[in-house]
């Protein structure tokens, strides 16, 4: 892949490329590297030979007269021209499979209802995008979205009373179910940007002895990761802590107190952005960060699997968002 790095016929070629070169397979082919960092696995996924992966990224290469990826010992890397083509082969795959969604609803006049159960640490910001995706798609089926604790879900979801559960965390006993991982969304620590520590650049869990907390509901996994962190830490919860069960309740809470809390960096981004919460330099490790979407297993109508697809562009999106 020895392509120089620049010329004066280079415009043309990128040109020509762009207007009767590309081929959806070669950008599908980028962006899976781009996820697996290995041809051999990018061949696995497309049922193909390592030597016909290499041969369309070559192919790439000639045609647009410039590298597109480079060999640091074992591993492969993307050029700037390569990561380019990666970030926006993203976005026309993305919208390329919103289209096919809607024309797959318009063709089955998708209908019905779908019974949704999230976690709470999922409902301020995946679930309502994905909800909305889906009612766009088919607007003639029933939605209904309840949140609750995994341990509750879960049972429910096997006696058919949900029909997808959104969780951070698996079922006990997966031999009933199939899941899918929808997207990266740690728990990360807040604060009001008044906040006698909201702009510190480093701290240590010491730093937040006898400062009291925003709990989330007892029991929950946040609850108990929390707990859990504090003991490693030697510390304990001081006197002056609130429990809530309503996350608008407990962001208002923050934004307006001397409070510390825990969230979604998803939900926990927007008052970042506007300007009134602060997210403390400290790792949740204990707590998961990957949400996943499970369903019973050989349980799969076309109005379930639509809000499934729903959730993972919602979840894509999500994870693309920037941090």
């Amino acid at each position: 892949m020895n392509i120089p790095a620049g010329n004066a016929s280079q415009p043309t070629a990128i040109d020509r490329f762009f207007r009767a070169g590309l081929k959806l397979q070669q950008l599908r082919i980028l962006v899976r590297l781009s996820q697996v960092g290995q041809v051999r696995k990018v061949a696995e996924a497309f049922h193909v030979t390592q030597p016909a992966i290499s041969k369309q990224i070559a192919e790439m290469e000639a045609a647009l007269e410039m590298p597109l990826v480079q060999r640091v010992g074992r591993r492969l890397r993307f050029t700037a021209a390569g990561e380019s083509l990666v970030t926006h082969g993203r976005e026309i795959l993305h919208h390329l499979e919103q289209a096919r969604t809607e024309l797959d609803a318009l063709a089955s006049g998708v209908a019905g209802r779908v019974m949704v159960g999230a976690v709470g640490t999922t409902t301020a910001v995946l679930a309502p995008a994905a909800i909305s995706s889906f009612q766009r798609h088919a607007p003639n089926a029933e939605v209904a979205l309840i949140e609750s604790t995994t341990d509750r879900m879960f049972p429910m979801l096997l006696d058919g009373e949900l029909d997808l559960v959104v969780s951070r965390t698996p079922p006990p006993d997966q031999q009933e179910f199939e899941q899918v991982r929808i997207c990266k969304d740690p728990i990360v620590v807040v604060v009001s940007r008044e906040h006698p520590l909201a702009f510190r650049r480093s701290l240590d869990w010491k730093d937040l002895s006898d400062m009291p907390w925003i709990l989330a509901p007892a029991g929950s996994a946040l609850d108990k990761g929390l707990a859990q962190t504090l003991t490693r830490h030697k510390l304990s919860l001081p006197q002056g802590c609130v429990r809530s069960t309503s996350l608008l309740a407990y962001t208002s809470l923050l934004e307006g107190g001397a409070l510390l809390g825990l969230l979604p960096e998803s939900h926990a981004r927007r008052s970042v952005e506007a300007g009134s919460l602060a997210v403390l330099p400290l790792l949740m490790s204990n707590l998961p960060s990957q949400v996943l979407l499970t369903r019973r297993r050989n349980r799969l109508s076309p109005v379930i699997e639509l809000m499934q697809r729903c959730f993972e562009e919602a979840g894509a999106l999500t994870q693309a968002s920037p941090r």
